[in-house]
């Protein structure tokens, strides 16, 4: 049974007491962006940076966003050539009846 755990040290961004905090506690600071407090000062503090997992999320959804836009504007695009061509075809109609 390997009972070992490994450690990352940090510094109070308020006092600057170094603490030693398991790697697993760190990672999941880090994922879930929650409060976590000094030993020393009892001030708490946060990994606010985004993830690369959740920064990758997010420019996912801000593509997927921005295809749907422009797949909107595609479709709106082609609706009013349609529209043109009908006009083209009635004026030519107009201008030469057979």
């Amino acid at each position: 049974m390997d009972l070992s755990v490994e450690y990352k040290i940090e510094d109070c961004v308020h006092c600057g007491f170094n603490f030693a905090l398991p790697a697993s506690f760190v990672r999941r600071r880090k994922q879930d962006h929650e409060f976590f407090y000094c030993p020393s000062c009892q001030e708490g503090m946060h990994w606010p940076q985004l993830s690369n997992q959740e920064r990758l999320a997010r420019q996912l959804s801000d593509v997927q966003a921005c295809c749907v836009m422009y797949e909107e504007k595609a479709k709106s695009l082609e609706r009013t050539n349609i529209a043109i061509r009908g006009h083209l075809t009635r004026a030519k109609k107009k201008r030469n009846p057979e």
